[in-house]
């Protein structure tokens, strides 16, 4: 379990290397002040990173290792266990996470900061300031 806590944390560490990580905060160069819409910007990309580069690549690693576990079980009813739960474990943070993403994009939609746009583009925030 250690390891499994170890390769996430060096996921988390290493990804805005190998990704590119752009600029989260949309607002403060010169010419242009930070405004309140901007917070949601903000909010906006750092959910968009998390939930587009992060998560995706992460999860699938946490679905292989408990696979992994419950493979090399055999007979010992431990490791069996393990293996399920890391893939309970896995399959439940996602239903959490990407659900909290569809309430989040509807309450700010409802309190219109984010318009919307139709199914094709729901998620994206444009302030009107």
């Amino acid at each position: 379990m250690k390891r499994i806590l170890s390769i996430a944390i060096l996921a988390l560490i290493l990804l805005p290397f190998l990704v590119g990580a752009q600029g989260l905060v949309p607002c403060g160069e010169e010419g242009n002040p930070c405004q309140l819409c901007d917070l949601f910007g903000l909010i906006n990309n750092i959910l968009n990173w998390v939930l587009f580069i992060f998560v995706p690549i992460v999860a699938p690693i946490f679905i292989v290792i408990g696979g992994l576990y419950m493979l090399v079980a055999r007979d010992n009813p431990g490791t069996l266990t393990t293996g399920k739960n890391v893939l309970t474990a896995a399959v439940i943070g996602l239903i959490i996470i990407y659900t909290a993403w569809v309430l989040l994009n509807t309450v700010l939609t409802s309190l219109g900061v984010a318009s919307w746009t139709g199914l094709g583009t729901w998620w994206q925030i444009e302030c009107a300031i």
